[in-house]
């Protein structure tokens, strides 16, 4: 198959959906597929030496600081595309990049699978500058809201006036991803929780439930761990726990910070907190966390790459996770595949975790959240069987697995693919 990944986010811009993305065209490359991939350049000086990447002027920090927003013109570029004679699409973000392949596989009537990689959704609750992107999807009205928008004047009005602009922004967003998901062959999904979201939404596409496949990180020697506890003061006797990922607000850290702060650190001396990752909330994070008067028993090591982080892991005891805005959450995946137990907000987020199996179940409160994850660090024997779970359940999900899957899921979507007649007119 000539297979199209497009993406508003790729390498060198390291992040989750990057990692996906590159995982997918290297396993199908693998299987013998030619895969192209579609997304912004990182800069103007970017030179791209990769005939299968084909890359977008991009201007950054337009929304966010470190985002990227694409320019592109639509029949110029579908041109290209349709050059290519691809047999699928896949797209992984809804925003420009993700649209233009929306848009040629409706032209060029050449299946198209979505991903639902970043609940935006949520998103509106934590970043102003979401909104700003979510605004900008009127632009797209003719390509996907076409017969959407008459009504919302009315119901715009009938929302209490201090809360309408966020609902409206909201909704709007549920609209324009049900319109896009709805012309496509099949949309991926990579929780239950998601699934159950779009189902709410009536999404009439078919959802595919597939979640991310990860294989076990190296496993760091024992030199290692011990060079990587004496550099953030981590003593023989310590219990760590651990976040790993990206630091920012909608992640929910500030209740693990106030769980450990409050409920862990008085009565447990030899208790430490760990935070591996960077991102827009670190320099917040850091000053709530000196603000305890904790000292060095609250850690931030900064950003590792993913195949670093396997020291990472098996320096810790636990994995703390309290996002409540995650699809999947990857890292969880790494930290039950390094034999960590799990304590998290959210039962829905991941395949991977099994309430009081491999892990506790906490209330979005730091009491709670303190408490379970004390219930695993006081009894060693729960750390070990909870931890040989872990291994068992992130072995069911490997990415030789989940790549077949996606082949399967391309082959079907190809053979029943059925056109639809784009209601919007000519391009």
């Amino acid at each position: 198959m000539r297979i199209g990944l497009f993406s508003d986010t790729y390498l060198p811009i390291n992040n989750g959906i990057s990692y996906v993305v590159e995982l997918t065209r290297s396993g199908l490359e693998a299987l013998g597929h030619e895969v192209y991939i579609f997304a912004p350049s990182p800069d103007s000086d970017y030179v791209e030496d990769d005939g299968h990447i084909i890359r977008y002027r991009a201007i950054k920090g337009a929304t966010y600081e470190d985002d990227l927003t694409s320019v592109f013109f639509p029949p110029l570029q579908l041109q290209k595309i349709n050059k290519l004679k691809l047999d699928i699409i896949h797209f992984f973000t809804p925003n420009q990049v993700g649209l233009l392949g929306l848009m040629a596989g409706l032209k060029y009537d050449v299946p198209v699978i979505a991903q639902y990689s970043t609940d935006i959704y949520q998103y509106v609750d934590y970043y102003p500058a979401a909104e700003k992107v979510i605004l900008a999807f009127p632009i797209a009205a003719p390509i996907v809201l076409k017969g959407r928008l008459k009504s919302w004047g009315r119901a715009f009005r009938e929302i209490p006036e201090d809360r309408r602009m966020k609902t409206w922004i909201k909704r709007l967003t549920a609209e324009y991803l049900t319109s896009m998901h709805d012309k496509c062959d099949a949309v991926i999904v990579l929780s239950k929780k998601h699934q159950a979201q779009l189902l709410e939404w009536n999404t009439q596409s078919e959802l595919r439930l597939m979640p991310t496949g990860v294989d076990p990180l190296p496993a760091p020697t024992a030199n290692e761990v011990a060079s990587f506890k004496k550099k953030y003061g981590i003593q023989k006797n310590d219990k760590v726990i651990l976040y790993a990922g990206r630091i920012s607000k909608e992640k929910n850290l500030g209740l693990l910070l106030e769980a450990y702060s409050s409920f862990i650190a008085p009565t447990n001396q030899n208790v430490k907190l760990l935070f591996a990752g960077d991102f827009d909330y670190r320099e917040e994070l850091e000053q709530k966390a000196r603000a305890t008067g904790l000292g060095e028993r609250i850690i931030f090591t900064g950003h590792f790459q993913r195949q670093k982080l396997g020291v990472v892991y098996a320096s810790a005891d636990v994995f703390a996770f309290p996002s409540l805005t995650d699809t999947q959450g990857l890292v969880l995946h790494e930290a039950a595949g390094a034999g960590l137990p799990l304590v998290l907000c959210d039962a829905h987020v991941s395949e991977i975790f099994h309430s009081n199996s491999n892990g506790l179940l906490a209330e979005n409160e730091p009491q709670d959240f303190a408490e379970k994850i004390m219930n695993i660090l006081s009894d060693a024997k729960m750390i070990r069987s909870m931890g040989k779970k872990s291994k068992e359940y992130a072995a069911e999900h490997t990415e030789e697995k989940q790549i077949k899957d996606l082949e399967v899921l391309y082959t079907r979507s190809i053979k029943n693919h059925k056109k639809i007649q784009f209601a919007g007119g000519e391009w």
